[in-house]
């Protein structure tokens, strides 16, 4: 599950780097994609935080 997590959020950090240089930062694009990014990451940082 984690080496899935940590690899879907590599793609996105790569689509959002694509979207940002094809549409500008302040794209609505750009937002979606952040947005989706940090629910990855929130995901990623849940599964861990019991290992703490």
């Amino acid at each position: 599950m984690t080496n899935k997590l940590l690899s879907e959020i590599e793609k996105k950090r790569d689509e959002l780097l694509h979207v940002v240089k094809a549409n500008g930062i302040k794209s609505p694009a750009v937002l979606e994609y952040s947005q989706q990014l940090d629910y990855l990451v929130l995901e990623y940082q849940k599964l861990h935080q019991s290992d703490r």
